[in-house]
């Protein structure tokens, strides 16, 4: 335990003296090939002496994170931020609201909607760094700086998932193949650019996983509290980190009714009221909070603006379907909020480039795609293979997966607008589906196909994000 909180205290501070010392350089080029001298060094030392494959993931994952992060300014490849100053109604604002007045919005208008725990965090992280650097004052600095904490979560979602696939026991294998694809999903890189609560909330959704997990191995009142601290504090980033909550109910029903003994069953009965009693209060403040001063609904989302609606496409043609045109124009590949509507295509495009278009030779984000339209198709055959041979390990993992992807499309079909099918909404699912293609590649038929095609979407992936610092 120790030995992890010196790990993580010694990331947060490797992220805040890149972003103190190095902050925005003019030549961007040499910080990329900083980046790549720095990524070589570590795999040669974690092969080469360490024999870590897990290793040089994890600093791969780590570099690319960092480094998206810092040639990204605050205005290029967000989402929503939103005018930078107190007048504005966006993420900006929000932030500004709790460094400078330290309170929240009050009103709900905008983004003020949102849950609180991200702009608390970010805000109080941002006042740190800025006190020392001795620029207190200046909105776009402060809003700025809370990319730290965005890319603090992003490399700590890595983090998690190399702990899932230790927890269920996965083979060594596999782990890597699983951590390779959450360690390089380009949407996670985008994530440390952006000042919003998405990077946070994946964090916790991801940590309600490994704990729901480790509470089905060995039920206890720790696990317990510790399950319901990430639903709390999850919910209290952002509403959707309740997906798990219909997985969780299943785990615990099941696990009650396998007990049998009425001694075993009552602690159980006692762990989920502890439960309720952590977790409630936590997630649901601020939703009541809003309903009784703001008469605003619990589950309450501002709808788009109705130029992104899709709802006068089918349900099939919107959810259902799927274009398999292989991208070979150069605008192709990426998505258009304002014109797409399918949504396989969407969020694999979005889970790629996010809702932007790179200026990058267009054979990279072709080759990419074609990438990952392959793993996609190994991905459903793992799932179908699993549910053929009946695999009860896979319950919880898959369950989740199943869960997420339905909540996707549900969401979707509420919200039927452009922007409600970006991946970021999911990014979470990256990790379910990482184990799934794991496991396929280590066991499934054509998994030395699936093998190459992860390593080439690894690659593949670095050299995009490489390429679009550079350029």
């Amino acid at each position: 335990m120790k030995k992890n909180v010196l790990l993580y205290s010694g990331l947060f501070l490797l992220i805040c003296a890149c972003y103190i010392g190095i902050g925005h350089p003019s030549d961007t080029t040499m910080l990329v090939i900083g980046m790549l001298v720095t990524a070589f060094a570590w795999g040669a030392f974690s092969l080469a002496y360490l024999q870590n494959p897990t290793m040089f993931v994890l600093g791969c994952g780590v570099i690319l994170r960092i480094g998206y992060m810092l040639y990204t300014p605050l205005s290029v490849r967000t989402h929503d931020l939103g005018q930078v100053s107190l007048e504005g109604r966006g993420h900006a604002a929000y932030l500004l609201q709790i460094i400078k007045n330290n309170q929240l919005p009050q009103a709900v208008n905008g983004q003020f909607y949102q849950q609180p725990l991200f702009y608390l965090c970010a805000g109080l992280i941002s006042k740190v760094i800025n006190s020392l650097r001795h620029m207190g004052d200046n909105p776009e600095v402060l809003v700025d700086t809370a990319k730290v904490f965005t890319t603090f979560c992003s490399v700590m979602v890595m983090f998690v998932a190399k702990q899932i696939g230790e927890t269920l026991g996965l083979e060594k294998k596999t782990r890597v193949l699983a951590l390779t694809y959450v360690a390089f999903m380009p949407s996670f890189f985008i994530t440390c650019g952006v000042i919003g609560p998405d990077a946070f909330a994946t964090l916790w959704i991801s940590l309600t996983l490994l704990y729901l997990i480790r509470w089905n191995q060995q039920p206890g009142y720790r696990e317990t509290a510790l399950l319901a601290l990430c639903f709390g504090c999850g919910v209290m980033t952002k509403i959707s980190c309740a997906l798990l909550a219909p997985l969780t109910v299943v785990v615990v029903a099941v696990k009650f009714w396998k007990v049998g003994e009425k001694k075993a069953r009552l602690r159980i009965a006692c762990q989920t009221a502890m439960f309720a009693v952590i977790a409630l209060p936590l997630g649901l403040w601020k939703c009541l909070r809003d309903l009784i001063v703001y008469d605003k609904k619990i589950m309450y989302v501002p709808n788009a603006i109705s130029d992104l609606s899709t709802a006068g496409e089918s349900v099939f043609a919107r959810v259902i379907g799927f274009n398999f045109q292989m991208p070979f124009r150069s605008s192709n590949p990426y998505a258009d909020v304002w014109n797409d509507y399918n949504a396989p295509s969407y969020y694999l495009k979005s889970a790629l480039f996010g809702e932007f278009k790179f200026q990058v030779p267009f054979f990279i984000p072709v080759l990419l795609t074609f990438v990952t339209v392959v793993l996609s198709v190994c991905l459903v055959a793992s799932v179908i293979r699993i549910i053929w041979k009946k695999d009860q390990g896979a319950l919880i993992y898959g369950g989740a997966f199943a869960i997420a992807i339905l909540s996707a499309y549900s969401f979707y079909l509420k919200m039927p607008f452009g922007c409600s099918m970006d991946y970021r909404y999911m990014n979470f699912i990256t990790i379910p589906a990482g184990i799934l293609l794991g496991k396929y590649c280590t066991e499934g038929r054509f998994g030395k196909v699936a093998a190459v095609m992860m390593y080439s979407f690894a690659v593949l992936s670095s050299m995009m994000y490489v390429v679009v610092g550079i350029f």
